[in-house]
């Protein structure tokens, strides 16, 4: 395979990794900066958020507890971070977006950590290796490899009945489905800065999701069946259009983030939900366009079109862990 001599920047803003949930821009002021030094008393790499304790002292002396959200596993290990990265009583200085309420719980930017190292974790930092696909083969076999997603386009808002609006309107950050571990669904799954692993035979596609360790098996050509074990992401079935991947999804389980599109708001999905996803590759090998069109008589007034772009990467880029635990995709909505 030809290897692009240049890094593949993932130019999207660290914030739209971090929001995650709809009330990432409620908690935290991303239009603010703020540097705070310490001494570590925890550290936990984990998803979907990572969290750095630290005991601050004040210029009056006294010592505040101040917890640091971070980005989860995956994106930090990509941005160099490692499990012993931060060590109890190591002091570090913190470049942080402050929380919006008097809370010592900051959004971390960048830490510099004991021995002078400076670790970024914006997911606008990030950087790997394009590749193309010069030297693989042509077709629907063209598809099968790693890839990342790029930039995110300019979504138009999703065209929401009167339900979705209600919905949205009455929207409660404690209720959302992430602060249960719920995985994002299609199309928000595409959009984070994750991994796409795509396998093919004769007889199925396996899509592997980086995001939430979901994988989708699609068969090709035949009925129907459960894409991947809890049911969330419906029924699929698969088919071969010219050089095209075709999948399609239904029977999805209510869910009150199942749309989820709408400036990261948590738009819910109805059992109607319906999902075509169209997978094709550019001459190249190098990108990977997902052309998709959802349907939910429920919570959207017309079919919704728009598609994601993804960039190849090598087939050895790791694929991180993404266990997603309670108390961490919880954090934001704690009060103290």
């Amino acid at each position: 395979m030809n290897t692009n001599r240049f890094a593949l920047l993932i130019l999207l803003l660290g914030v739209s990794s971090a929001s995650g949930h709809h009330s990432f821009r409620t908690t935290y002021d991303a239009n603010r900066e703020m540097e705070i030094t310490g001494v570590v008393v925890d550290y936990m790499l984990r998803s979907p958020h990572s969290l750095l304790q630290l005991d601050v002292t004040g210029a009056d002396g006294m010592v505040e507890r101040y917890e640091v959200e971070l980005a989860s596993l995956a994106m930090l290990r990509r941005l160099g971070f490692e499990a012993d990265s931060f060590e109890p009583g190591d002091e570090v200085t913190v470049l942080a977006w402050p929380n919006r309420r008097p809370l010592p719980r900051v959004w971390g930017r960048a830490v510099t950590a004991a021995d002078g190292r400076v670790l970024k974790g914006d997911a606008g930092s990030i950087s790997l290796t394009a590749q193309t696909g010069t030297d693989r083969s042509t077709g629907i076999e063209s598809l099968a490899g790693r890839w990342t997603a790029t930039f995110r386009p300019q979504l138009e808002p999703l065209p929401i009945t009167p339900a979705g609006a209600a919905a949205l309107a009455n929207f409660d950050p404690g209720q959302s489905p992430t602060v249960t571990c719920e995985p994002a669904n299609i199309p928000k799954i595409f959009y984070g800065l994750y991994l796409l692993d795509i396998r093919i035979t004769d007889e199925q596609a396996v899509l592997q999701h980086e995001s939430y360790n979901v994988t989708r098996t699609v068969p090709l050509d035949s009925a129907p069946r459960q894409a991947e074990p809890s049911g969330r992401f419906g029924m699929v079935s698969g088919r071969v259009e010219d050089d095209e991947l075709v999948v399609e999804s239904f029977g999805y389980p209510e869910s009150a983030w199942g749309l989820a599109l709408r400036d990261m708001e948590d738009v819910p999905s109805s059992a109607g939900k319906r999902v075509i996803e169209r997978y094709s590759v550019n001459d190249d090998g190098s990108t990977l366009t997902i052309d998709y069109t959802l349907e939910d008589p429920v919570y959207l007034s017309e079919p919704y079109s728009a598609h994601a772009n993804f960039a190849r990467v090598s087939d050895d880029e790791p694929i991180y862990d993404y266990t997603c635990e309670v108390d961490s995709a919880s954090l934001f909505i704690r009060e103290q």
